[in-house]
């Protein structure tokens, strides 16, 4: 019986690299290709340019090609477990770089019936990337790198996040009629002014404002901790976004590009790195920032007020506190001066005072630290072109109980300054802003000053993942993402009186 070889690839631009690589293979017995779906190409690079089905056409069509298989995402492991390859051939060109973990997860599934990875050199001066970029021009593409648009980026797909934020509107609505008569009045979480001009209520109830002096759009009434507690406990849409985080692996909930941005901050030298994050999960980002730089030495810290979260992250052998950051039980994780590093993704719109926060970090901050912070950006574009009462497959910054502001990058920049943070970055570049615009339109849900004009040029069967990757370019290069992040830099000691 012919030994059975596994090979995965994306085979969008075929070159003679692929056909060398399928020629070893085949050399060894019965191949098999793992052919990446659009979903899984997506999550590490562009958007390939021909279809799956087109791509399965001219790979089959390859001579020593026996069949091919879709590959769902770019750990191999759920291939490889069901078909147990005797081989899989590779390049040797993933030994670095983002599917190093893929890499090492591939020897590790082989080993269970002993299995073997082969690599084949890279094939010197050719490669799909290098393709595409002179397909568009040479060196002008590098005008637009970082910016390639990946709807599919993002760690869900869109319609699991279009259920979570149907499911979270249903939950406001509840947490509304159970406890309204509660609530009191909130004035700008940010600096303290209680100049506001109203704008509409959240889901026909919520107040919402936005700030005269700092522009921070906020919700204008505060919750009680005890009811936060109930509301985190039971609600649908915390369930719902549980069990995708349950059924997910560590690669698909890491985001590359973040992960290369916080590498790029990380100190030179071999002195070892100090890191918090705040709201670190299950410590997936914090361990794959550690696994992406095994010759650095690393103290990692985190915070998370979920037990199980937490329990999972010190089982990486992350240091943890279970509780809040803005709590007396966390103040040991606020030593003056104790971090070169700390991350904030997707905490400020959650918090009542996250100016307060901000300040406990600056004090955390070693000089010359930094902090980096994501958060939606309220004046983004998947933002203005459906406000917060629309439905979103990344939510919105202002939905009540759990988001009760959304910055821009004026009001973070405001706030930042305030409290003595040097500004490095602040910048409005995400990966999902025209996809949300594609699929508002084809449910005719977009803001009323658009839904015309693009009705003139809406089609259903249009290709619109491949025009939303273009107007994608053009929004990160204006800074008008609904994705806001900030990288802040500690450079004098502590000042008490900036709020």
């Amino acid at each position: 019986m012919s030994k059975q070889v596994y090979v995965g690839m994306s085979a969008d631009l075929v070159h003679p690299g692929h056909l060398n690589i399928l020629t070893k293979a085949a050399e060894l017995g019965e191949v098999t290709v793992g052919l990446l779906t659009d979903e899984a190409i997506a999550s590490y690079k562009r958007l390939p340019y021909m279809s799956y089905a087109e791509r399965e056409t001219v790979i089959s069509a390859i001579k020593g090609v026996s069949r091919v298989v879709p590959q769902t995402t770019l750990d191999y492991t759920p291939n490889l477990q069901r078909l147990k390859p005797d081989y899989v051939v590779h390049g040797d060109d993933w030994r670095e770089g983002v599917q190093q973990q893929t890499r090492q997860r591939v020897i590790d599934t082989l080993h269970a019936w002993g299995g073997q990875l082969v690599e084949i050199p890279y094939t010197q001066g050719v490669s799909s990337t290098r393709l595409h970029k002179a397909m568009h021009g040479g060196d002008k593409s590098q005008k637009y790198a970082g910016l390639q648009h990946n709807p599919l980026e993002t760690y869900r797909k869109a319609e699991v996040g279009e259920s979570i934020d149907a499911a979270r509107k249903r939950d406001a609505i509840t947490f509304w009629q159970k406890h309204a008569e509660q609530f009191q009045s909130r004035i700008c979480p940010a600096c303290g002014c209680s100049e506001a001009n109203p704008l509409p209520h959240y889901t026909d109830r919520y107040p919402v404002a936005q700030c005269t002096r700092c522009t921070l759009v906020y919700v204008a009434v505060a919750f009680d901790a005890d009811l936060l507690h109930e509301y985190y406990q039971h609600a649908e849409n915390i369930q719902l976004l549980n069990r995708f985080y349950a059924e997910r692996p560590d690669n698909n909930l890491v985001s590359q590009s973040r992960l290369d941005k916080v590498a790029a901050l990380l100190p030179e030298g071999d002195q070892t790195i100090r890191v918090l994050e705040i709201g670190c999960g299950h410590g997936a980002f914090l361990s794959a920032l550690q696994a992406a730089h095994p010759a650095k030495i690393f103290a990692l810290y985190g915070i998370d007020p979920n037990a199980e979260c937490t329990a999972s992250a010190r089982s990486r052998g992350i240091t943890v506190h279970e509780g809040l950051a803005d709590t007396e039980a966390a103040a040991p994780f606020f030593a003056p001066g104790q971090y070169d590093l700390v991350l904030c993704f997707e905490l400020l719109e959650h918090l009542a005072q996250p100016g307060c926060l901000l300040q406990q970090i600056y004090r955390a901050l070693a000089i010359g630290g930094r902090l980096v912070i994501s958060t939606p950006n309220i004046e983004g574009m998947g933002c203005v072109v459906a406000d917060y009462n629309q439905n979103h497959n990344i939510t919105h910054g202002i939905a009540p109980p759990m988001h009760l502001q959304g910055f821009s990058r004026v009001s973070l920049g405001i706030l930042a300054s305030r409290i003595g943070f040097a500004i490095e970055a602040l910048e409005g570049k995400g990966a999902f802003d025209t996809y949300s615009l594609v699929r508002l339109a084809g449910r005719n849900s977009l803001h009323p000053l658009l839904a015309q004009s693009f009705a003139d040029i809406y089609q259903p069967q249009a290709d619109w993942s491949r025009l939303s990757c273009d107007l994608q370019v053009l929004v990160n290069a204006l800074n008008a993402s609904s994705a806001l992040t900030a990288v802040l830099r500690k450079d004098i000691k502590d000042r008490e009186d900036s709020l």
